[in-house]
């Protein structure tokens, strides 16, 4: 499901909210209010395999937000791939390796150069929308959260090599993969392979990582066949698409991942603007506001 009919189909839930019980059964009897708008959701939930996890926002008398979660045909077996959303485990991967490497003079600041070594690998020496014209994790965790860049985060990738990512994530209690980069369709073998990468300041070599190799090749549990179409160069071809060597990303995780990071985020942001010294303090008890409507 695309972003835009994703948030499409938020909004029609939101609009159709008040009057409906909000038990276990509260997703399925919300859309069987407005069949117009759900029933064909209803009717192919299975053959389809849709999933919906809607997460209600409650705050308290402090403004303090609390999240009540309501699930509607949810299944970890059900395969769907995950696209950008795992662009965060890999921010926040990139940033533990950083602190865990602990080596004097590393920031997320120093320019971070890639090297290519063996076929299907691209070598990186500048960045031309930094501000100094260089590339660095603090620039690549930029792009990635403000515009999704697909570059940024397969040079993390390249930084954190395929099989850390694959052990880190399953020792925190995640469900998921991360096999391959963004918008290279490189066979599984070579994205086993990531580039060398060179943290260096005013030409001095801070840290150096060779390629990294997954010596160690990541064997699906099924084979993953979804469709009866795929796009070969811009054009429709008979057929299922492969996944199974695709990223992997259950619609359960992104609760255990991302709801702490934006709660946590939202904090520091919180608190950095409470403390923060202001030229101007508006006095918005002139403005009649409600959080009604």
């Amino acid at each position: 499901m695309s972003f835009q009919r994703s948030l499409f189909f938020i909004l029609l839930l939101s609009s159709c909210t008040r009057s409906v019980k909000e038990d276990e059964h509260f997703l399925r009897n919300l859309m069987q209010t407005q069949p117009a708008k759900f029933q064909s959701v209803l009717d192919l939930q299975d053959s389809l395999e849709v999933q919906i996890i809607y997460t209600k926002i409650n705050r308290d008398a402090n403004n303090r937000p609390g999240f009540k979660s309501f699930y509607f045909n949810v299944d970890s077996t059900h395969y769907f791939y995950p696209a950008s959303t795992v662009k965060l485990p890999l921010v926040l991967l990139a940033f533990e390796k950083l602190n865990e490497l602990g080596v004097k003079g590393l920031t997320k600041f120093i320019p971070a150069f890639q090297d290519s070594m063996v076929a299907g690998q691209r070598s990186v020496r500048k960045d031309t929308t930094s501000e100094n014209g260089l590339p660095s994790i603090a620039h690549y965790v930029k792009k990635i959260l403000i515009v999704s860049d697909n570059d940024a985060a397969n040079c993390l990738y390249e930084f954190m090599g395929q099989r850390a990512i694959h052990e880190r994530l399953p020792a925190k209690g995640y469900n998921m993969r991360i096999l391959h980069r963004f918008d290279r369709l490189l066979p599984p073998d070579q994205n086993r392979y990531t580039e060398a990468v060179r943290f260096v300041r005013n030409d001095t070599v801070i840290y150096s990582q060779p390629m990294l190799i997954n010596t160690d090749s990541i064997l699906p549990l099924r084979r993953v066949l979804k469709g009866t179409h795929h796009m070969v160069n811009n054009k429709a071809m008979p057929g299922p698409f492969d996944f199974t060597y695709k990223n992997f990303y259950p619609l359960q995780e992104y609760k255990a991942i991302g709801f702490p990071f934006m709660r946590d985020l939202g904090q520091l942001i919180y608190g950095y603007e409470l403390n923060r010294q202001k030229e101007h303090m508006p006095d918005l008890r002139q403005f009649r506001i409600t959080y009604d409507h």
